[in-house]
């Protein structure tokens, strides 16, 4: 069976191991990665899915396929549901992704095919001397002051560490739109950190040479993300207006007012005390008895 497609039940890898999986094996038969909605474009498709996570649609979609299909399980279905059977029954190659999947499945299919699935993971933990970290919400990237900062840095060897968050109820795949959005601006010198939590980010910030963090419209004193990197001696990129907090003109570089880059070592942790947790509660307490 020569195999024309891989098919997952939805493309986002940000949020599946198997979608990530058949993304990397359809690149490597050199087909196309697609969805159920595709099936019927294709001579040979294999399904490659988890059957907990698949909606009966699919089962139906390929219990009424005219021609051959492969499906690759990676584990074991409900054999209750008589849809499910009749597909695996009726499926021209029948793959499992660990030999435990096809020993309970060798019954009804003796001819199963027990393979592994490979290592997925290709990232690049190679970092510049010059690594600028930058980290926030997906969806508040200000791609503009990217673009700024990727023509000040120019043809210099760098690159941009990017970790960041979803608000709650919006999708995970926001995550892997927002380092597609930035690989456009620096290609190959972005990293993409995913979501770390605050011992990963700490570590980044103890490592990294700088730091951009750009706001809509600009810093506010209510961004924690900018003093949290104001308690570590890194240089800051960020963008200002006349309403962002007093005192940090020569503190942080401006990425409006910047012409040329040049790493400037400065210490905000001066400024950052007069909006530390301290000064807020002494703040409190102070017009709370007044």
């Amino acid at each position: 069976m020569l195999i024309d497609a891989v098919v997952s039940g939805h493309l986002e890898s940000a949020t599946s191991g198997v979608t990530r999986f058949n993304q990397q094996l359809a690149a490597r038969l050199r087909v196309p990665h697609t969805t159920p909605h595709q099936i019927r474009s294709y001579r040979q498709p294999l399904i490659s899915v988890k059957a907990r996570d698949t909606s009966m649609d699919l089962w139906i979609q390929l219990a009424d396929r005219v021609g051959s299909f492969a499906v690759w399980l990676h584990d074991v279905p409900d054999l209750e549901r008589p849809m499910v059977r009749y597909v695996i029954t009726h499926a021209t190659r029948l793959y499992a992704a660990n030999p435990i999947i096809a020993r309970r499945l060798a019954t009804l299919r003796p001819d199963i095919i027990a393979l592994w699935c490979p290592a997925t993971i290709t990232g690049d933990a190679s970092r510049a001397p010059l690594n600028i970290l930058t980290f926030g919400m997906a969806h508040k990237l200000q791609l503009h002051h990217y673009e700024r900062l990727h023509l000040l840095l120019g043809d210099q060897p760098y690159t941009l560490s990017l970790s960041t968050a979803v608000h709650e109820g919006s999708p995970w795949s926001d995550i892997a739109m927002a380092g597609d959005q930035l690989r456009t601006i620096f290609g190959s010198r972005l990293r993409t950190l995913g979501y770390l939590l605050d011992d990963a980010l700490a570590r980044e910030l103890a490592h990294c040479s700088a730091v951009a963090l750009f706001f809509d419209p600009a810093l506010r004193a209510n961004n924690t993300t900018f003093w949290a990197v104001c308690q570590t001696p890194r240089m800051i990129i960020t963008n200002l207006d006349a309403d962002s907090p007093l005192g940090l003109e020569n503190v942080v570089c401006d990425i409006t007012q910047m012409t040329e880059w040049h790493l400037r070592v400065t210490d905000p942790r001066a400024v950052a005390a007069r909006y530390s947790w301290d000064a807020l509660i002494q703040q409190l307490r102070a017009t709370a008895h007044d």
